[in-house]
């Protein structure tokens, strides 16, 4: 090695020239990355399970959005098939890659890296940076085939544990363990976010009608043609569509999978159960038929029954099997008198035909008062659950108090009413003996809520045997959380 101060020749491991002393080797440390240990195989597969459980919860959330718009709602969560499951796989991935890369890019670790103690850097020991985090996080969809079975070859392979994505993007994943507090609060975020997309799925399905999906299979069509008014004894049902496709065997039964129920009046609280076939339908290249059904109920004013309910039937039919199909209406108790109705409408999306079919039924209603701020109506006690009211109600040194009532005009926010009760007994002398300040509640969501709207409430208050004699106040506070206002019934009875 030639001396840059006097050019004499030296040898190559020397430091200093041996003869002006002139240093011409510099000083090599070792980097960042050779002094950070390379992080266990073990710990980043449990990093990657806490981020893929973190996105069961994002999945959920996604699917059950997405269903609630498109269709496809059941009763333990939504249907895994169809135009929607791509959609929720697709939006779902989308969101994974952006996590990933914003995570590892910005902050060199996701919240399941950040929580076991591993982080992502340059193998030169620099931040890891969002295009080299980029790089690496879409050679996931090489490395993590068959469950990253791919990238932990890899890794178990290479000297520094680098999967491919971190050999293309010159990454490192090393250990980096943090404070107490640092990981305490990765710990919140991971189950806030998770709770947080569960607890979002839930609050999508609750109140969403329940998806039934159609069948192949039954009867084969009958050659009658589309369904006539007359054959289900409702005069003004009326039917359109365009193309081939077509309704046949339609029936209104007396329960689910009953006899055909005969055309008379139903009352507040009873079910609507329909049956039909769907033909004239146009099937794919692999014999798959794709029919879209939207289902909607009117009361006699045209303001919705329930949530309309969405679902696409997708399945491969025999030539001329007819697609058999159900609904089921449960009719508020605040429906009006008068005729309500059912609107069917099925598209085919192979050949964009329709069609619509709406079905009347009349209800018989016994006329209700409207209500525009919180009423407590039919407020009485008795000595039985189902008994007769007892104005002067006696117990015989103890018992059972029942209340019952109906809760008229709540406030809604949105969908959702809000009515809490409370309970004070007063005894002989003015004395309070006995509150209960969280006595019930009214706290759901309903898509229905006409000024009729009304919820039946029951209650009882057990007195143990030996209860002081005299007169007693059972002092009933209802109070709407939305609107603020209180309402107060009493309850009168004796202990002898």
């Amino acid at each position: 090695m030639f001396c840059p101060n006097c050019g004499v020749q030296n040898a190559e491991d020397v430091r200093f020239c041996g003869a002006c002393g002139v240093q011409i080797a510099a000083q090599s440390y070792p980097s960042a990355a050779a002094q950070s240990t390379p992080a266990r195989m073990g710990d980043r597969f449990l990093a990657i399970a806490l981020d893929t459980i973190l996105f069961a919860g994002i999945f959920a959330v996604v699917g059950m959005a997405i269903a609630r718009r498109l269709g496809g709602i059941t009763e333990q969560g939504f249907s895994f098939e169809g135009r929607p499951a791509l959609l929720t796989i697709g939006l779902t991935l989308l969101l994974m890659l952006l996590y990933f890369w914003l995570c590892e890019g910005l902050f060199g670790a996701t919240l399941g890296k950040g929580i076991i103690g591993i982080r992502v850097s340059k193998a030169d020991g620099g931040a890891c940076g969002l295009g080299p985090s980029l790089a690496r996080n879409l050679l996931r969809l090489i490395d993590g085939i068959a469950v990253y079975l791919v990238g932990f070859i890899v890794a178990l392979l290479s000297k520094r544990r680098q999967r491919i994505g971190d050999h293309l993007a010159g990454t490192i994943v090393v250990e980096s363990k943090p404070g107490a507090a640092a990981r305490a609060g990765l710990i919140v975020s991971w189950l806030l976010l998770l709770g947080g997309g569960f607890a979002g799925a839930y609050m999508l399905h609750r109140g969403a009608p329940v998806t039934q999906t159609a069948s192949a299979g039954g009867d084969a069509a009958q050659e009658s043609g589309p369904v006539e008014p007359a054959a289900t004894g409702h005069a003004s049902m009326t039917f359109s569509s365009t193309g081939a496709l077509k309704v046949v065997n339609f029936d209104c039964l007396q329960s689910e999978g009953g006899s055909p129920r005969q055309a008379a009046p139903y009352v507040p609280g009873d079910t609507v159960y329909l049956k039909y076939d769907v033909i004239g339908y146009s099937t794919d290249s692999e014999g798959r038929a794709r029919l879209q059904y939207d289902i909607s109920a009117f009361d006699p004013n045209g303001v919705l029954l329930h949530t309309p309910w969405k679902n696409t039937y997708t399945g491969r039919l025999d030539r001329g099997t007819p697609v058999n199909g159900t609904f089921n209406l449960g009719i508020p108790r605040p429906v009006p008198d008068g005729a309500s109705r059912i609107v069917i409408q099925v598209r085919d999306e192979i050949s964009s035909d329709q069609l619509q079919l709406t079905f009347p039924f009349w209800v018989d209603a016994a006329p209700i008062a409207p209500a525009t701020t919180l009423e407590i109506r039919d407020f009485e006690i008795a000595a039985s659950e189902t008994g007769p009211a007892e104005p002067a109600l006696e117990l015989q040194g103890g018992g059972t108090v029942h209340m019952r009532c109906k809760v008229f005009g709540p406030q809604f926010r949105g969908e959702q009413a809000d009515v809490q009760m409370s309970l004070k007994l007063i005894g002989p002398g003015g004395r309070a003996v006995f509150e209960k300040a969280d006595y019930g509640s009214i706290n759901d969501t309903w898509t229905y809520h006409p000024a009729t709207f009304h919820v039946p409430v029951t209650g009882h208050l057990s007195l143990p045997g030996g209860t002081p004699k005299g007169s007693y106040r059972a002092v009933y506070t209802f109070t709407d959380r939305v609107s603020g206002r209180s309402v107060v019934k009493e309850g009168r009875f004796d202990v002898k």
